[in-house]
């Protein structure tokens, strides 16, 4: 179930977030008001037509505050590992003989895989 976005009015805005909204709103006008085909834009731009699209899309949802970057709400977490896996990772890591990170990343993935089924990936054993 995909959760309410809840967007800001434009003096909730920093002033990064409303220069970027702009800039981007410069790009999707052309698209919006005066007709000219999203390809088009997209490549006189130089912006991945998929982002084009969604920057109209978000433009029609919710005017000039769409446009703006959001901050991530989950941001400072960790969203991959549990507590126990790092445990895991860390008990391993500090035992003697000295485990290779990929060593370590193979026994968590098969320790993971079998309590929850998700597969963590080499870059969060390491920064764990």
């Amino acid at each position: 179930m995909k959760q309410e976005r809840r967007v800001p009015s434009l003096t909730e805005l920093t002033e990064e977030q409303r220069t970027e909204a702009y800039r981007r709103y410069e790009v999707v006008k052309e698209c919006v008001e005066e007709g000219v085909p999203q390809t088009e834009v997209a490549r006189e731009y130089g912006v991945p037509l998929s982002t084009l699209q969604r920057w109209v899309h978000q433009y029609r949802e919710d005017g000039l505050c769409g446009l703006a970057r959001q901050p991530r709400a989950d941001r400072g977490t960790r969203r991959n590992l549990s507590e126990e896996v790092v445990k895991v990772i860390e008990g391993l890591a500090l035992r003697k003989p000295r485990r290779s990170m990929a060593t370590i990343h193979r026994q968590v993935s098969a320790i993971a895989l079998t309590q929850d089924g998700k597969n963590p990936a080499m870059r969060r054993c390491i920064e764990s």
